[in-house]
């Protein structure tokens, strides 16, 4: 194998490596417009997800440069992605409600 090819490798790992990475380790927070409510997705193209989240409902959710706040109300994992619901409203409904629609369903015999 020649020297070219071998960098030309090494550099096709590191780089495949680097995005992985960069993939995995991300999060984003998306917000709730007119409530205290937000969602932290962590995980593997969790960009991705809070993009489709604002996509999905655009007049009610944007994506929120500042560090979430509040209480954490849930913690759900889904796929390789982690969603952490957080509110500061006084009765934290927003946020309750979110926690509710994002939990798995279960089915009842």
């Amino acid at each position: 194998m020649s020297k070219s090819v071998l960098i030309l490798l090494v550099l096709a790992v590191c780089g495949g490596a680097g995005w992985y990475v960069r993939g995995r380790s991300g999060s984003c927070v998306v917000g709730v417009n007119g409530a205290e409510a937000t969602v932290t997705i962590s995980g593997f193209r969790s960009k991705a997800a809070c993009e489709e989240m604002v996509r999905s409902r655009p007049t009610e959710t944007y994506i929120r440069q500042s560090p979430p706040e509040g209480s954490v109300l849930c913690e759900i994992q889904r796929g390789r992605s982690r969603y952490v619901v957080r509110d500061r409203g006084a009765l934290m409904v927003v946020g309750r409600a979110m926690c509710a629609s994002m939990q798995p369903s279960t089915a009842r015999k």
